[in-house]
């Protein structure tokens, strides 16, 4: 078990300790549960973070030089960055979409694929992926090692943060892994994002710019477009959203001038030359999915273009802009279109009488894009129980909500409040019992509480029609959300109860009793959700909630069922037999 680091500086683990604000001692470490240990140990307490808020912009033209300092200490140099053929991508909303894109198109077109990400859902490993799959833990953890025992030995005084630790060791696994194409999402910003270390991109995107993480980008469109715009490097092809703010486009093409690239928007996907695929047909649902996947598109292109030497692309002029042209797709295009796969995004699971409908959507923006997705999804999931809609009237829909860091909360509950939600569930990102892939330093539980009576005061403001309630652990949220629906005994599992009380139809019974004795008489179960044929749940507000919900109820998020496999198969033979001559970029 582990002792709670909110209250201590140590971590108590069998055999061993790790000591939070020193390196390992005493004991090498091999194993991938250790290497997740010491992987958080990296992460900064609350007490720091609080000291550091207000000197994070002053500070913030540091990262670069102790990412390239702590780099080359690491065994890499700058040299050997640039035999890496980089992708790179920034952005407010969409960026981690439009890289999946981009990743599923290059992967069919054959190349090697390597795309590092952040945050991850379940386990540290997404964030490193070869070849769509999170790395494997066999892979990840000697590299793991190697990286941390030259940073973090036992006389090393300066350790990189986790998010720049986690950079610096994708760097070493696509150098070793000799990957084709090393795609890299922006953490935050873009200019000081440790990231931006990257020498040379072959190409860059900027996707749809919005107002957020102000406490280290401005509170302006502009200041926030400069830093997204940083990434882009002399002679690289940059493909930008054309759906900006006419301020945010001018300071992209400002920065491009200044730095030497070439900034061009992208092509409505309509315009493409879809032959005889499915127009529009996306892995991903929504219209913002439809820019992520041109800017995708425009970027594949270009890569594969780039890396074979071909010419470059034609553009046609739109007042001040260069538009990128649009082409006809190939089989590998389509394909990597239509499969591509996002999880936490506009993602439905099922449980029987119970549908999870998952959106990691965290801006005012891409929250309208969940909403769109919801007023969709829910009638298809109704429909799917009972195709005459005659139990329409017994379908229970609950909002769970979490909201972290400095979003906008305010804009995206009410954008939510014209939902016609039956209740309303806050909860916090932590179950009873987590992995430890997903332990958080990062803020206490009393904060996080804290936001989420922030989080139900507006909301009663807003919508006080439709009840709402706090239960503080996300496990015991979905266990009382469902109330004995759905095939959930996973649920119960996670939550401490011993296999042989989850075995049998009593098993959520168990836990639910002792979730109502958590929360007291006011909090009673509304008749309609006990007498409801289907339940319908969408999470959304934070990726970390999504992580949370997908660590519980379906924590194999990369493997494929072999009814999945079987429907991807077909999808690739109806393409291929669509497709004709069209395979590969030639023109």
């Amino acid at each position: 078990m582990l002792w709670n680091p909110l209250r201590s500086r140590v971590f108590w683990v069998p055999y061993y300790r790790i000591v939070m604000t020193s390196p390992i001692q005493n004991r090498r470490l091999h194993s991938y549960d250790e290497a997740i240990i010491a992987l958080n140990s990296l992460q900064s307490n609350v007490s720091t973070i609080r000291q550091s808020l207000a000197e994070r912009q002053k500070n913030a033209q540091t990262n670069l030089p102790r990412t390239v300092a702590f780099l080359e200490k690491s065994g890499m140099t700058m040299d050997d960055m640039r035999q890496i053929k980089f992708v790179h991508v920034s952005g407010t909303k969409g960026k981690g979409s439009t890289c999946a894109f981009l990743e599923s198109i290059l992967r069919k077109h054959g190349l090697k694929t390597g795309f590092f990400s952040s945050p991850h859902l379940v386990t540290a490993t997404e964030r490193i992926r070869l070849n769509g799959v999170p790395i494997s833990q066999e892979k990840f953890t000697p590299y793991f090692w190697s990286v941390f025992d030259r940073l973090c030995g036992p006389n090393e005084v300066e350790r990189p943060p986790y998010f720049m630790f986690m950079t610096l060791l994708a760097f070493h696994v696509f150098w070793k892994e000799n990957v084709d194409v090393a795609i890299m999402e922006v953490g935050i910003g873009g200019s000081y994002d440790c990231t931006n270390v990257i020498p040379t991109p072959l190409v860059c995107g900027i996707t749809a710019l919005g107002i957020d993480h102000t406490s280290m980008l401005g509170n302006t469109i502009e200041e926030i477009a400069w830093h997204k715009a940083g990434i882009m490097k002399p002679g690289a092809l940059t493909f930008v959203d054309s759906n900006q703010p006419p301020a945010a486009l001018h300071v992209i093409k400002t920065e491009a001038h200044r730095v030497g690239a070439q900034a061009w928007v992208v092509p409505q996907l309509d315009d493409y030359d879809w032959g005889s695929f499915p127009a529009k047909k996306l892995g991903l649902f929504g219209t913002i999915q439809e820019r992520n996947a041109s800017i995708a598109l425009q970027m594949s292109r270009a890569f594969l273009q780039a890396a074979k030497g071909w010419e470059v692309p034609a553009t046609v002029r739109d007042g001040d802009l260069e538009v990128a042209q649009p082409y006809p797709l190939s089989v590998e295009d389509a394909l990597g279109l239509r499969l591509c796969f996002w999880p936490g995004r506009s993602q439905t699971l099922i449980f029987d009488d119970v549908v999870f409908m998952l959106d990691g959507a965290h801006t005012k923006e891409s929250m309208q894009a969940c909403k769109a997705w919801f007023e969709h999804e829910s009638p298809n999931q109704m429909n799917r129980l009972d195709p005459s809609n005659a139990g329409r009237d017994r379908v229970f829909k609950v909002l769970l909500f979490n909201s972290t860091g400095d979003h906008s909360f305010e804009e995206m509950l009410f954008i939510l409040s014209t939902l016609d939600f039956d209740m309303v569930v806050f909860c916090t990102n932590s179950a009873s019992k987590k992995m430890a892939d997903n332990i958080n330093h990062m803020s206490t539980m009393t904060d996080r509480l804290e936001r989420c009576r922030l989080h139900k005061a507006i909301w009663d403001l807003m919508n006080p029609h439709v009840p709402s309630l706090i239960i503080p652990f996300l496990d015991n949220a979905l266990v009382w959300i469902t109330q004995c629906h759905g095939d959930l005994r996973r649920l119960c599992c996670h939550s401490g109860n011993g296999l042989e009380e989850c075995n049998g139809s009593k098993y959520s019974e168990v836990h639910l009793k002792g979730v109502q004795k958590l929360l007291g008489d006011g909090s009673p179960c509304p008749e309609k959700l006990t007498q409801a044929s289907q339940v319908q749940v969408l999470a959304t507000g934070s990726l970390h909630l999504i992580g949370g919900v997908l660590e519980i109820a379906n924590p194999d998020i990369s493997m494929m069922s072999e009814q999945e496999k079987e429907q991807q198969q077909a999808v690739e033979d109806e393409y291929v037999s669509l497709g004709g001559n069209r395979s590969a970029v030639s023109s």
